[in-house]
């Protein structure tokens, strides 16, 4: 299955028009026109992967992401499935380049199946990093290396702190820490 197929995508309901939205002569209300506008593109639904009879049950785990903002979460969680932008799915994140909802993805090995939950960062939306990590069996504390970055998530209210005692408290039991952005000129890591 290719990542392209394994993705959960919400659906808006949207109720139709009484009558059916157009003028009378076949041209759409004002109203009608803009929400056709605003209306995200479809995408395709995951296909549903029936294992054989009598295969063994793939065990299935919960990867949360989370972090400071702009760490770089939903970066590499994309590139984790080879796609750009593939857990901000909706505009808005797209538009501000910060993840607002959890966003999910799916891959599997031959013994396991995997759950990515990539978890926003910014303070704002620290409800939405606890729904995340509540589900999640293990959560990746991804930190950036960025001078200023770094430092910020660290600092009282910072979110890379936050977010790994929250992450505890919502029982994750395995903590994966990622060091992010080590190519920046800031860094100025050394060998020695």
């Amino acid at each position: 299955m290719s990542p392209e197929e394994s993705w959960e995508h919400k659906e808006e309901i949207s109720e139709a028009e009484p009558d059916g939205g157009s003028l009378g002569d076949g041209r759409p209300t004002e109203e009608s026109a803009q929400e056709m506008m605003e209306e995200e593109e479809e995408i395709p639904k995951p296909k549903s992967v029936v294992a054989p009879p009598g295969a063994p049950k793939k065990e299935h785990v919960n990867v949360v992401f989370i972090g400071h903002v702009d760490a770089g979460k939903s970066t590499i969680g994309g590139q984790i499935m080879y796609l750009s932008w593939a857990l901000d799915t909706n505009q808005e994140e797209r538009d501000k380049g910060k993840t607002v909802e959890v966003g999910r993805a799916y891959f599997e090995t031959d013994k396991k199946h995997f759950t990515i939950l990539d978890a926003p960062g910014h303070k704002s939306f620290v409800p939405n990093m606890i729904g995340g990590a509540s589900q999640a069996d293990l959560a990746v504390l991804v930190i950036s290396a960025r001078k200023g970055e770094f430092e910020t998530g660290f600092e009282k209210g910072g979110q890379t702190r936050e977010h790994a005692m929250l992450a505890k408290t919502a029982g994750v039991k395995h903590l994966i820490v990622l060091i992010n952005k080590m190519d920046d000129p800031t860094v100025n890591w050394s060998n020695e």
